[in-house]
């Protein structure tokens, strides 16, 4: 399981102009991601392709090496909310609740056992808290896990799963992100892990429309009305900074470019290219 939540968040989800919790319907579609690392040999590749009917997203294709390495299928309700993401070749899938102030919880099953799930608490329609609960199931820990989903634009699953595995807790596992607010856009982010605290601050917004934004689906640089320009992560002593370029056609970006900074001063450069229907 990659540590690599500074891209996950990064990404996030593209669906635009929605105010009814829980309703895709986005003003653009996506129908390609391209992902390629400006730092070292890997050149630009086919990441995901989405396949829409009408309004609805009904399942990602997920490449590696130019094949497809696996499908997320997704089921909505009558009230057109996404209610489940499913993975056949994995034997894994998410169960989304909602109450009225929107997603209030997420469970998520491995070969139908329940792993996990996610609670959700609002303040003024925004997002201020999410409680994540894990199950200790040491068999599950020890399988292969798939690299990417498309819950993690949701929530960051995959730290959640590599924490615990490294730190090969027994029983239940809970911990939290709360989250604050400049006006619409987000200025803080706490990672709370018993003593551990990991904070992000956000900083140098944009005067754009951030086409990731949602008060309902996405995470992080998702909950802001504007596209950020630097993203500050502290823990314990060390400091790392994630900086964006964006290039767009009209309101929607077909380039992202991240340059990550570590602790030590290193630094590495990422771009997300995206096409539209």
């Amino acid at each position: 399981m990659k540590k690599y939540l500074f891209l996950i968040l990064a990404l996030s989800i593209l669906f635009i102009g929605c105010e009814k919790e829980g309703v895709y319907n986005p003003n653009k579609k996506i129908k390609r991601i391209y992902e390629e690392s400006l730092s070292g040999s890997s050149p630009k590749r086919l990441s995901q392709e989405w396949t829409w009917e009408k309004k609805q997203l009904k399942k990602i294709d997920y490449y590696w090496d130019n094949q497809i390495s696996y499908t997320e299928n997704f089921s909505y309700d009558n009230k057109n909310r996404l209610i489940r993401i499913e993975d056949y070749s994995y034997g894994d899938r998410y169960e989304i609740k909602y109450d009225k102030d929107g997603v209030s919880k997420i469970e998520y099953y491995d070969d139908n056992v329940l792993e996990g799930f996610y609670e959700f608490k609002y303040e003024k329609s925004k997002v201020v808290k999410i409680t994540i609960t894990e199950y200790d199931d040491e068999d599950y820990y020890k399988k292969t896990t798939k690299p990417e989903s498309f819950i993690s634009m949701i929530l960051p699953i995959k730290e959640v799963k590599d924490r615990i595995r490294s730190k090969n807790t027994k029983g239940n596992y809970v911990y939290y992100f709360e989250f604050e607010y400049d006006g619409n856009n987000l200025s803080k982010m706490k990672e709370i892990d018993g003593s551990w605290i990991d904070e992000y601050t956000y900083e140098n917004y944009d005067k754009k429309s951030n086409p990731f934004y949602s008060n309902v689906y996405s995470i992080s640089e998702g909950f802001s009305k504007n596209n950020v320009g630097k993203v500050i992560n502290r823990w314990d002593s060390n400091i790392t900074t994630r900086e964006y370029e964006y290039t767009y056609d009209g309101k929607f970006p077909t380039e992202v470019t991240m340059k990550y900074t570590g602790s030590g001063g290193s630094t590495s450069v990422y771009r997300t290219y995206y096409e539209y229907e």
